[in-house]
């Protein structure tokens, strides 16, 4: 009971905070950038030779836009802001002395960073199935027919990139939260980013390293969870993430330094 309240108190603080608002606005944008590209260069998502349903080129278009390098700099951004809240308003002294566990603070500011995560991204798949409807009144083609709409490669999609992102937010939450900076972790992303993207290139499948996780989730297979490969690297992140969650329980209760 004492977590929930604690998660419920962290939403009711990131939403006046903005960093919820902001969440959702990133996402309108990066949705509507995908969508005026496909309104006036229609063929970049088109492949009728590899997709014969123009759902799945649509929604593969989509993916392969976000998983590379938007979606890893979009969980650092909420990670790094969710701390800085507490970090600009200095208010570390006042939780700390408040009845409750320090490690209950790290899990509900923790569980509160993936919940924004997980319905952002949920928003992200409404817009993508909307937008076909809206951008149909100004093209003729290609011809959107929901009763076309591959419900399972969605969920696919969804399921995956939520278990890959695991490891990402684990990793920088945990450097967000004990570096009391914001541009450390976000230096933390660059470089993370980079460094999967030169695995990626020199090794194909760079299974230990959490930031290649969304991408290889899309380069290994793009239909349903059928590949043992995409089974491991969602496992591999999903333990990133508790190892990350044991080490800021950990860690946490013997901060001293937020007190002084």
């Amino acid at each position: 009971m004492v977590l929930i309240r604690s998660i419920s108190a962290e939403i009711i603080k990131v939403r006046r905070s903005g960093l919820i608002w902001l969440a959702t606005l990133g996402t309108l944008i990066v949705n509507s950038i995908f969508a005026i590209l496909a309104l006036y260069y229609p063929d970049i998502f088109i492949d009728s030779s590899q997709y014969p349903n123009v759902w799945y080129s649509w929604i593969t278009f989509h993916y392969q836009g976000i998983l590379g390098l938007l979606l890893p700099m979009y969980l650092v951004i909420i990670c790094a802001l969710s701390i800085n809240l507490e970090n600009r308003n200095e208010t570390w002294r006042l939780l700390y002395v408040q009845p409750v566990p320090k490690y209950l603070l790290y899990l509900a500011k923790l569980f509160t960073v993936t919940w924004i995560f997980i319905m952002s991204h949920l928003f992200f798949l409404l817009l993508l199935a909307a937008a076909p409807a809206i951008l149909q009144v100004f093209w003729d083609k290609p011809t959107f027919h929901y009763k076309d709409l591959p419900i399972g490669l969605l969920i696919s999609y969804f399921i995956r990139t939520i278990l890959s992102s695991f490891g990402i937010i684990g990793l920088v939450f945990f450097i967000s939260f004990f570096s009391r900076s914001f541009i450390f972790p976000l230096a933390c992303g660059i470089l993370g980013f980079v460094l999967a993207s030169v695995l990626l290139d020199a090794s194909g499948y760079p299974a230990w390293f959490p930031f290649a996780y969304p991408a290889l989730n899309l380069s290994l297979k793009d239909q349903l969870f059928m590949d043992e490969k995409l089974w491991m690297i969602n496992l591999y992140s999903v333990l990133y993430y508790l190892f990350f969650l044991a080490g800021g329980i950990y860690f946490s209760e013997r901060d001293t330094l937020r007190t002084r």
